[in-house]
C-alpha cells in the first residue's frame, strides 16, 4: 500500500481510528456498518493501492477482476476519508462485496474447470471470507 503525505503521529492516529471501527463493528455483528459517533475528526491522508505485476495470476480476466476489487476498494476507502454520508458508503460497501462474491464464484468455476488440485483448499479460503 502506497499512502501520500502525513506526519507519522496523523497517521498512527488514522490507523488507531480505523482499528477501533473495525472494533466497534465487530461488536454490532457480522455484516453490519458502525458510523463514527464522537470520534474527533483530524486530517486523515488518503491512500491508493496501486496494482502489482506480481499480483498477476496468468488469467487475465481474473486480473481484471482483481483491479477492479482495488479500485473499488479505494473508492471506499477514500469516501470514507472524505466524509461521503452513510448511503454512499453502504452503497460502495454493496457494490464491494457483490464483486468479491462474483469473482469468487468466477475463481472457483475456472479452477474447477481445469481440474485444479487445490481447487477445494481454495474454495475454503474463499467462504471464510464471505
Amino acid at each position: 500500500m502506497e499512502r501520500t503525505g502525513g506526519e507519522p503521529d496523523v497517521i498512527l492516529y488514522d490507523i488507531g481510528v480505523r482499528l477501533r471501527m473495525v472494533y466497534l463493528a465487530k461488536q454490532e455483528g457480522r455484516n453490519r456498518v458502525s458510523v463514527s459517533h464522537g470520534i474527533e475528526k483530524l486530517p486523515l491522508t488518503p491512500f491508493h493501492l496501486d496494482w502489482r505485476n506480481e499480483w498477476q495470476s496468468g488469467n487475465d480476466e481474473i486480473d481484471l477482476q482483481h483491479q477492479k476489487l482495488i479500485e473499488i476498494g479505494n473508492h471506499l476507502a477514500n469516501s470514507s476519508l472524505e466524509g461521503a454520508d452513510e448511503e454512499e458508503i453502504g452503497d460502495l460497501l454493496d457494490l464491494l462485496l457483490a464483486g468479491i462474491s462474483e469473482h469468487f464464484d468466477y475463481e472457483e468455476r475456472i479452477m474447477r474447470a481445469i481440474d485444479y488440485p487445490e481447487s477445494l483448499r481454495h474454495a475454503e479460503i474463499h467462504l471464510s471470507g464471505r
